[in-house]
């Protein structure tokens, strides 16, 4: 789960501007739409957020394993609580955004940001007011 959300996050940056809306002006490769931007931003938070939480979870694992010298027998009774809260939380903090229009450039890729860039210091904005 841990490679999984790890490669999410990654991807997202290897696609960097390329879903950022075509007609942004200054961004260098902006192909996209706001729609392949909105997405980009919802992974980008969903792997920014369950990334880090599953790695506390690999620690937790490790901790209880090797210090506290839990047995796999008893590591699997609690097993679910290292996985479920990282799902959880990136899929809630990653969705939350959607309906709150949260996700646009936000620079070198699509993230939590308000659009059109600058706005927020005009109250001009048409997505992203609470970003």
């Amino acid at each position: 789960a841990l490679s999984i959300s790890d490669m999410i996050a990654s991807i997202v940056n290897v696609l960097s501007t390329w879903p950022i809306p075509s007609d942004t002006p200054n961004v260098y490769g902006a192909s996209g739409s706001t729609q392949t931007c909105t997405v980009q931003g919802l992974f980008n938070e969903m792997g920014n957020i369950s990334t880090p939480l599953f790695n506390a979870s690999l620690c937790t694992y490790y901790f209880l394993v090797i210090r506290h010298g839990w047995t796999e027998r008893r590591i699997q009774k609690v097993e679910r609580r290292f996985y479920v809260p990282p799902i959880i939380v990136g899929l809630f903090m990653g969705f939350i955004g959607l309906p709150l229009k949260l996700y646009n450039n936000s620079g070198w890729l699509c993230w939590i940001a308000p659009y059109p860039s600058g706005c927020h210091l005009t109250d001009t904005c048409t997505r992203g007011e609470l970003a």
